[in-house]
């Protein structure tokens, strides 16, 4: 019997020994993939910012052609 517990409390070290690193390595990836997120996020809303003012370019130069028009008709 002494072996066999011997054997299966060793067997039990190794197993924490490897689960460790194991869970070291899915929070590393977990943090990476994080990361990673983070990054589209801020590439989405760049480009977001990006077309919300050629938006704002294109409505204010439809505005002064809308007022140049207005003029031309009050003429």
């Amino acid at each position: 019997m002494k072996d066999e517990e011997y054997y299966q409390f060793t067997n039990s070290c190794y197993i924490k020994k490897a689960s460790k690193p194991s869970t070291d390595a899915i929070l590393k990836a977990k943090q990476k993939s994080l990361e990673l997120k983070e990054k589209a996020l801020k590439a989405m809303e760049f480009r977001l910012k990006e077309k919300e003012r050629r938006l704002e370019e294109k409505e204010q130069i439809l505005n002064e052609r809308e007022q140049e028009l207005i003029k031309k008709e009050d003429r």
